[in-house]
């Protein structure tokens, strides 16, 4: 699908379109190297994937990436916890101007304040 995807990013680009993001779900950690070169700026680093994997191959390619903070720990987790995690995700980025904190989806009916303890960290 790698030609397919190039092809629909080079004409959304081509439209006038600054912000293209690619967001698959999962482990994306083994094909990190084709997501990057769909030429989409914009890539997502989910619950599955490593930062490891993500961070020299975005830095490389001057690409953002979000690191997902999975929905199911903002559920079961404290607020401290939630802000222990998001100063690990950031940390784990070593300062790359091009990493983005995000979550999962989140589901209705989830305390505001579980999401927004990560905002400190930022």
């Amino acid at each position: 699908v790698l030609g397919p995807t190039q092809r629909v990013v080079r004409e959304l680009t081509r439209g006038g379109m600054k912000y293209v993001p690619l967001v698959i779900g999962g482990n994306t950690d083994p094909i990190v190297e084709a997501y990057v070169e769909t030429g989409a700026n914009y890539i997502l680093c989910d619950g599955g994937g490593s930062v490891k994997s993500f961070l020299p191959a975005c830095s490389g390619a001057r690409r953002a990436f979000r690191r997902n903070i999975p929905a199911a720990f903002l559920l079961s987790a404290s607020i401290a916890e939630i802000g222990g995690r998001a100063r690990e995700e950031i940390a784990s980025a070593a300062g790359y101007e091009g990493f983005i904190l995000g979550t999962g989806i989140v589901p209705y009916g989830i305390p505001a304040e579980k999401i927004l303890a990560a905002r400190p960290a930022l």
